[in-house]
């Protein structure tokens, strides 16, 4: 190869001399000579020196980049590995198959010479075999593996194995393979609910890890939640980013609010609106005071908002007084006994919201009267606001224009509901936001059918006339950043 290369060099020097009228015979016989005898021959070497360098040079960096910080035997499998994934099966036909094996053997070599299971290296030839586990969908076998890395993280960091130093990127590191695991949990029906048992005690220690060095971040989690809009007072006084307690989580408070999101969306396909919205709160304000954009924090106050409508839409569902009582403590039980208050000491006005002695009906219009007041306050907040109304603002708005419209109309106030729904309709198409143009344009329908109907009509329509949920929760987690994911230097060059 090197010597082709160097060949290949040669040949813009050596072009110029065909175009002599010399014939064929006679250049190819005295090539060396009409070269050697030019005064040119002399001026060329230094480009070809050149030439010649950067070709060893770029044979070096491969060479160094293949085999740095990997043993020969383990680098020579992965090397073998890479070139399957190019050409395995013929010229640039890859073979996902042959890749995948070469990989695993590159995996049992590292355990055979006993390499670091917690170091880049290790944990980087498992990350490049769950992917090739995603390329030929074996998810669940993608997920363990996934998950594998992250328990081997968790117990090197429980068990102080990871140096003080690196304990931060350790933590993110494995908070992202677990989402990722996660992730691809929550899309089987089968095993989305075990993604929240996956996800928690990952979950709980970061959080300790981070409350164990800022008293700041243990104050918040101390005190008591609140599912009072006055929590966006802050925004609507232009005091947003709050980075107070920013520094409080390293490098990975974006992975901890997708934790706690991902957990949130589990909980609230499983019908647990209660759990999903104790979580869901305490996330908003971990986020009023990390240093996320205003935006996200209308966006998760939203999700809020939206949480608060279907716990009064499922306790409405609920006729029997007793019942919503056990229900309700069964949430709290679970929610008290899945790790999140032994580690975050959470506090909420759960007893005094969900315990007063009323009716199911009289509840359920409480918990529907703070849904109004959240997405009136984020419509207040947001109009209040001097800056651009960039990043996520204008979904946060028109996601709040539609959920109040939404509640106007299941509270009767079909005039008011039409007016709300109409601007979010608006404001929708201005900003070229086809899915919550088309949820306003089907809610704006239902709520002109609703005008025609008498209220014992309207008693009796089917509870499964309900909002689009996947608008209630538009962008329910945030974006994570990618870059640092660990990947093999093989797939880089």
């Amino acid at each position: 190869m090197f010597r082709r290369s160097i060949g290949l060099s040669l040949g813009p020097l050596l072009r110029p001399v065909t175009r002599l009228n010399v014939p064929r015979t006679v250049l190819k016989l005295n090539t060396r000579s009409i070269v050697s005898v030019q005064p040119v021959k002399k001026r060329s070497k230094l480009p070809l020196y050149f030439i010649g360098a950067v070709v060893l040079g770029t044979y070096g960096y491969w060479k160094y980049i293949t085999h740095h910080n990997y043993p020969p035997t383990v680098a020579d499998l992965l090397k073998e590995g890479l070139l399957a994934t190019i050409n395995g099966a013929g010229p640039r036909k890859p073979d996902y198959r042959k890749a995948f094996m070469k990989y695993v053997e590159a995996l049992q070599e590292a355990d055979r010479l006993r390499m670091d299971p917690t170091s880049d290296e290790y944990t980087g030839i498992q990350i490049i075999i769950a992917s090739m586990y995603e390329r030929l969908n074996l998810l669940p076998e993608a997920a363990a593996m996934y998950a594998e890395i992250g328990n081997t993280y968790l117990i090197a960091l429980a068990k102080d194995k990871i140096p003080h130093k690196q304990r931060d990127r350790i933590i993110t590191r494995d908070l992202r393979v677990i989402l990722m695991a996660a992730t691809l949990m929550s899309t089987d029906p089968n095993t989305f609910k075990q993604a929240v048992e996956l996800v928690r005690p990952h979950l709980v220690m970061a959080t300790r890890e981070a409350v164990k060095n800022s008293e700041e971040l243990r104050s918040l989690f101390e005190e008591q939640m609140s599912f009072s809009p006055d929590i966006l007072d802050d925004v609507k006084a232009h005091r947003l980013p709050d980075t107070l307690l920013s520094d409080s989580w390293g490098s990975y408070k974006h992975e901890i609010v997708a934790m706690r999101d991902l957990m949130t969306g589990i909980a609230t396909a499983s019908g647990e609106y209660m759990q999903a919205l104790m979580v869901k709160t305490k996330t908003t304000e971990i986020m009023l005071t990390s240093g996320f954009s205003t935006g996200e924090c209308m966006l998760s106050a939203a999700n809020v908002a939206s949480l608060l409508y279907l716990q009064s839409i499922n306790l409405k569902l609920n006729h029997n007084v007793n019942q919503n009582a056990n229900q309700n403590s069964n949430h709290k039980d679970k929610f008290e006994s899945n790790g999140f208050s032994s580690a975050h000491n959470n506090k909420s006005n759960f007893d005094e919201i969900i315990s007063r002695n009323s009716s199911t009906k009289s509840k359920a219009e409480e918990f529907l009267d703070l849904s109004e007041d959240f997405y009136t306050k984020i419509v207040d907040t947001i109009d209040s606001l001097n800056t651009n109304r960039t990043d996520l603002i204008p979904e946060a708005y028109i996601m709040s224009l539609y959920g109040k419209g939404v509640i106007k109309a299941s509270k009767g106030d079909y005039a008011q509901a039409s007016e709300l729904l109409n601007e979010a309709k608006l404001r929708a198409r201005g900003s070229e936001m086809d899915k919550l143009l088309a949820a306003c344009e089907g809610e704006i329908a239902k709520v002109d059918k609703l005008k025609d109907m008498t209220p014992e009509e309207v008693k009796d329509l089917p509870t499964a006339e309900l909002p689009t949920i996947d608008i209630m929760f538009w962008k329910l987690a945030p974006e994570i950043d990618d870059s640092d994911r660990p990947v093999l230097p093989e797939i880089q060059f």
